[in-house]
């Protein structure tokens, strides 16, 4: 299951889960007793997220998200398991998202989870501060190389660790990144690569830390 954007997937499986179960709890005594609520709410949020392109989605972004997906499903019980049945309902979910999107106000951040396209890490404008930290995720969710940073600014420094210790961020020596070696793996939550911008509009590695 290839996810575009982690955050939007995420925002909706909290919101209509929450929506789904407001104000009753269907019968469980254990957690195994809602895996097919589980299934179902994951084709919704598949749904919703294939309607939506790879980008870096901020945090009042998904928080919308999160809110329309619990309103849509208030007081409702899917029981679809299958992602392409929820195309209508996605649709209208995505369209509301995008248009209230256009009222919300760029908020500084200084971090951001970022999504991959092509080896290519856009770094979002809302990372005003100096000094930030993106959690890069791979393409598809998956391990992946980054070659070339786009965005930024001259003097902005850049902590970059992996979203997901289980998919490994190669970052290489080549495209606009100038590192101390061929490359350096992300290969755990806790490595962090910290990079600084130049007026050229290469980044420079500071430092590197394997924690793993």
């Amino acid at each position: 299951m290839a996810i575009n954007n982690p955050s939007i997937y995420n925002a909706v499986i909290a919101g209509a889960t929450g929506g789904a179960q407001e104000r009753w709890l269907s019968v469980g005594a254990v957690a195994g007793d809602f895996a097919t609520f589980l299934t179902v709410i994951q084709a919704i949020a598949t749904e919703v997220d294939s309607l939506i392109a790879t980008a870096a989605i901020t945090d009042a972004q998904a928080g919308l998200m999160q809110s329309i997906a619990q309103g849509v499903f208030a007081n409702r019980f899917p029981v679809d398991t299958l992602a392409a049945d929820y195309v209508d309902i996605a649709t209208s979910i995505k369209a509301l998202w995008t248009e209230m999107g256009t009222g919300l106000t760029a908020a500084s951040s200084n971090t951001a989870t970022v999504t991959e396209a092509a080896d290519t890490l856009a770094v979002p404008a809302t990372l005003l501060g100096p000094i930030s930290h993106i959690l890069v995720n791979g393409e598809g969710s998956a391990a992946d190389d980054l070659v070339t940073i786009t965005g930024g600014f001259t003097g902005q420094v850049l902590v970059l660790s992996a979203s997901d210790g289980a998919n490994t961020i190669t970052v290489k020596d080549t495209g606009n990144i100038s590192i101390s070696a061929a490359t350096h793996d992300l290969d755990s939550l806790d490595d962090t690569l910290t990079l600084i911008k130049d007026a050229s509009g290469n980044w420079y590695e500071m430092a590197f830390a394997d924690n793993a």
